[in-house]
């Protein structure tokens, strides 16, 4: 005989049998979460709400699914659709409709080819209905809520709750069936009588047939609603004043699923930081570091590859959405370079969020930079320009442009780079763009002679731990115990080369670098710090 439950456990057997790494896959556990949510969670609606409605037990199989498989969506997707249950309702018969011509149309083209063919049109014009049914659904207001990636622990939570919603709606069930069951007995249907008409006296107790009855309300019309239901008999003392009190008030129960939906709302909902957190997103052969502090704000720090095409698409705001951000406070550009401003170009391009631009003040900007600046222009983003001993503030957190200064000549553009030191307490860490040459050996003056400020905790190596960056007398000025390096696995450029490294290992400084271990992330409360990288 089918079983639905036993059918699911065989299908994804056999999956993880082929491909143990499916356990990871968003479809995989969608599907399965989907599934679940038929099996377990939908028949504890259907049988509490006792819905005969097509439009509404359809509403609430849709719920079913997204009230289980809400933390996979946010954990793979970081967002979800607020109108996804109405699309569903017409997504859902036409998924059917598709899976039986597919099936239709594999037979079909394993006896005449033609034949397939035709059905598989069908199949994909359905597909092409749904796509744009979802697109239209994007069109909708406040449809997309960003909500971030959950933590572990929010998850756990979530799916106790989701546990404690099933059990509370089962526990009604089960009482509504006993109590039903024990008023279809000719008896005890004459006391509800009697207490309809308050021949009983209410908070008086009546015993018959050894089963105690109590009632303090005249919902007596619940109770008849209730034999509609045929179960077995009520063991005896089971209907006690705690159960008709609980009975009486039956309709609250349907406050439940939003009382639920509320409560996972609150687990789910961004956070700001606590402290400074500063991640160096792994861009491939480029620059990109986002930062956010605790008082909410946030800024980007570079943006571009010259490995990864679409990186704002793929990239930048992906990771913005697992951090539950829509928008950005600022956007600081270091230099004019490709691998550092494509995915800023990119965002501005789409109209993302970005209330300010930062650029270096230069003497004589070049093609790149001035498309920077109508880029931001017709984006509507203003623009600020930072020079030598300019201050930035946000919150505890404070920036100091150490370079350029003004009047500035370089030898060439990389030397022209922003360089900011960030404070956060007693917290320090040195962003150096691309800077080198010229540029290099003025910040190292500059440094020399502000010796309070040479001192840090993370340097940001510059140009990709390039050889002709990062002399050995700027490693010991400065003596940071972590050295970040931003670069792409099997670059053009050989970065990092094995010279830079050799010059920070005698400094007995830790390196850490995007190749090996993906983003690389900095959280600090302005005394201790915690680095990790996504790949440890």
């Amino acid at each position: 005989t089918y079983d639905i439950k036993c059918a699911m456990v065989l299908s994804a057997f056999m999956i993880l049998i082929q491909n143990p790494k499916q356990m990871q896959s968003a479809g995989f556990l969608l599907s399965f979460a989907a599934i679940m949510g038929i099996v377990y969670i939908n028949p504890i609606l259907m049988q509490a709400f006792q819905i005969k409605n097509k439009l509404v037990q359809t509403i609430l199989l849709s719920l079913s699914i997204q009230m289980i498989s809400l933390p996979i969506v946010l954990s793979f997707f970081y967002e979800f659709s607020l109108y996804s249950i109405i699309i569903n309702l017409i997504i859902i018969p036409l998924a059917s409709i598709l899976v039986g011509l597919a099936f239709i149309a594999g037979i079909a083209a394993f006896l005449f080819l033609p034949l397939g063919m035709f059905f598989a049109g069908g199949v994909h014009y359905i597909l092409y209905i749904i796509q744009r049914i979802c697109k239209i659904g994007l069109l909708l207001p406040c449809n997309t809520q960003v909500w971030g990636k959950p933590t572990r622990n929010e998850i756990i939570i979530y799916y106790f709750v989701l546990l404690l919603f099933c059990c509370s709606m089962s526990y009604f069930i089960y009482v509504r069936k006993r109590v039903c069951r024990f008023f279809e007995n000719t008896s005890n249907y004459e006391v509800l009588e009697k207490l309809k008409h308050k021949e009983i006296p209410l908070w008086d107790e009546h015993i018959e047939n050894g089963i105690c009855i109590q009632d303090h309300t005249n919902h007596y019309k619940s109770f008849i609603q209730f034999k509609e239901t045929s179960i077995s008999y009520l063991p005896n003392h089971f209907v006690t004043r705690r159960n008709i009190i609980c009975m009486s008030f039956y309709k609250l129960t349907y406050l439940i699923p939003l009382v639920f939906i509320l409560l996972s709302s609150l687990v789910f909902l961004p956070n700001p930081v606590s402290g400074l957190e500063v991640t160096m997103l792994d861009v491939g052969q480029g620059d990109g570091i986002y930062i956010e502090e605790e008082s909410g704000m946030n800024l980007l720090l570079d943006g571009g590859s010259s490995q990864v095409k679409e990186l704002a698409k793929y990239r930048i705001v992906p990771f913005l959405k697992s951090k539950g951000r829509i928008e950005l406070d600022y956007c600081i550009i270091t230099h004019a370079d490709e691998d550092h401003i494509s995915g800023i170009l990119e965002l501005m391009e789409m109209n993302y969020p970005i209330h300010h631009i930062m650029l270096a003040k230069l003497q004589d900007p070049d093609e790149a930079y001035q498309r920077i600046i109508e880029t931001a222009r017709k984006a509507g983003i203003p623009v600020t320009y930072m020079t030598q001993d300019d201050l930035f503030v946000c919150g505890k957190l404070q920036f100091r442009c150490l370079h350029p200064r003004e009047n500035f000549i370089p030898e060439s553009a990389n030397a022209n780079s922003l360089v900011l030191l960030a404070n956060y307490q007693q917290f320090q860490m040195l962003f150096t763009g691309d800077v080198e040459g010229n540029g290099e050996d003025e910040l190292y003056q500059y440094l020399c002679a502000h010796r309070d400020l040479a001192k840090v905790d993370i340097l940001k190596v510059a140009h990709h731990g390039s050889k002709n960056s990062t002399p050995l007398k700027f490693l010991q000025l400065t003596n940071p115990m972590y050295c970040l390096i931003s670069a792409g696995k099997d670059n053009r450029y050989h970065h990092p080369s094995i010279e830079t490294l050799e010059r920070i290992e005698s400094m007995k400084a830790n390196v850490l670098s995007t190749i090996e271990g993906g983003a690389i992330t900095i959280h600090t409360d302005g005394k201790k710090m915690r680095v990790t990288t996504l790949h440890p």
